[in-house]
Parts: structure tokens; C-alpha cells; sequence
């Protein structure tokens, strides 16, 4: 197993969060304030490295599916949404340091970054894609939690 986190946005303090910890393919990922939920735990693991970065796959604790780019799309604004583990690039990651504490998530296949739609504070926004325009909105810190 890899380690466990907690992803939260710098921009709003909110969590990555399967909405009501569902199961299925497809459901998009939303923030929510930390509750301490399964559903808001994410298990990084570690699968190799391309042009220098670690490259890991990102897997909801609750669910065990890992985040997806709907299709591989290439376009910003594409809802993130959580699917079974495929080995396609569209659910391979970077985490790129930003200097403070914080990171970049890059999607491998489509070079666009984790987003919080600008910087809504409010619970249940979808997470999308977009490209890196260096916001906090795009920034994310992992807090390392315990797997229970």
C-alpha cells in the first residue's frame, strides 16, 4: 500500500471527496470540508517515472478507484472523476512541487492540472482540469493520514 493522504485545496482549505463515498465508476470528484471520511482519503502509490517526475496513480480509500480524466480528453473544464484502474495515462499523475509546501497534480496524458473552478468556496464543487495558470486554486497539499 502506498501512503495515505488527505488532498487539500490551498485556495479554499476544502478536501478531494467522493461525494456520499460512492462506489461506481464515473462518479465526479467534488471538495467538501474535512470530515475524516474514507471518502476523503487518498492512497498514493508510486509507478514509475517519465521525463524525470515520479508518476503515481491516485486511489479514493472508499471506493479503491482511482482518478480519471474522462476519456483521456485534452480540454480544460473537463470534470475529475474516479474509475477502476486501468494502466491508461489518463489516471497516471504528477505531483509537482510548487515551493511553498504545496503541489501541482499534472494529469500525464493531457498536461492540465487539478482546479478548483475559481476558487469556489463552497462545498460540493467538481473538480476539473485546467491548464497551469499558477493559482492557488491549482496548488494542493497532501496531509498524511492513517489508512483507518
Amino acid at each position: 500500500m502506498g501512503n495515505v493522504f488527505k488532498i487539500q485545496s490551498v485556495a479554499t482549505d476544502k478536501v478531494l471527496d467522493v461525494p456520499g463515498g460512492q462506489l461506481g465508476n464515473g462518479v465526479v470528484i467534488q471538495q467538501w470540508d474535512d470530515l475524516g471520511g474514507t471518502n476523503q482519503k487518498w492512497e498514493m502509490r508510486l509507478i514509475g517515472v517519465a521525463f524525470g517526475k515520479d508518476v503515481y496513480t491516485i486511489a479514493s480509500l472508499a471506493s479503491k478507484l482511482v482518478l480519471d480524466v474522462p476519456n483521456g480528453d485534452l480540454s480544460d473544464q473537463v470534470k475529475i472523476q474516479q474509475f477502476a484502474s486501468n494502466g491508461g495515462t489518463n489516471q497516471m499523475w504528477y505531483k509537482i512541487a510548487v515551493g511553498d509546501g504545496s503541489y501541482k497534480i499534472e494529469s500525464v496524458s493531457s498536461q492540465k492540472v487539478l482546479d478548483v473552478p475559481a476558487a469556489a468556496p463552497d462545498n460540493g464543487v467538481q473538480i476539473q482540469q485546467f491548464h497551469d495558470n499558477g493559482g492557488a486554486n491549482q496548488h494542493w497539499r497532501f496531509i498524511e493520514v492513517s489508512p483507518e
